[in-house]
């Protein structure tokens, strides 16, 4: 017995269509369609997923070793099933950023703010270090020594700066496409 066949015996067994079985594992029908027919085979995590609808362990799915009969008088611990709201995860959080995605948006924003204060303190403290004049030296240039530190302040405040202008320009655009 193939694994397409195994997976259709023990769809049937649960009473499940194939619609049924696609919308709890939250594929199409037509995935489940090209398993059962041998055209194409679910990934590992879909495995395991495909084992927990159909009440099956993954020995019994992939190897066709049946689960072992408990003897009379004793019983076999069953693993503890998914809950049923840990099915419709991936569905509910793709929902959630389509409609709110935005959100993500002014979050990168907040995050910008900093490194853009962070690039403007150690900016500050590295001109308050330097000695007045200092600048007018070398051809009206910082030694080598000097500018670095006050070039890496300014390379941190710019990083702050784009994404505090990218997470607003996000959210601004993703704002509009929610409200079409």
């Amino acid at each position: 017995m193939t694994l397409g066949e195994r997976i259709q015996y023990f769809r049937k067994r649960a009473g499940l269509s194939q619609e049924g079985l696609a919308e709890r594992l939250g594929v199409s029908r037509q995935a489940v369609s090209k398993w059962e027919t041998d055209e194409a085979l679910p990934d590992a995590e879909r495995i395991i997923s495909l084992a927990v609808v159909l009440g099956v362990t993954t020995d019994a799915l992939l190897l066709g070793r049946e689960e072992p009969q408990s003897p009379a008088g004793e019983t076999v611990s069953q693993p503890a099933p998914y809950p049923e709201w840990l099915e419709h995860l991936p569905r509910g959080l793709a929902r959630l950023f389509r409609e709110k995605g935005y959100i993500a948006g002014y979050l990168l924003a907040a995050y910008g703010l900093g490194p853009l204060l962070l690039g403007r303190l150690a900016h500050y403290g590295f001109s308050q270090m330097l000695p007045d004049g200092i600048t007018q030296q070398l051809m009206g240039g910082l030694p080598a020594g000097f500018s670095l530190p006050l070039t890496f302040a300014n390379i941190i405040s710019l990083v702050g700066l784009l994404m505090i202008i990218g997470g607003l320009a996000l959210a601004l655009v993703w704002k509009r496409r929610v409200q079409k």
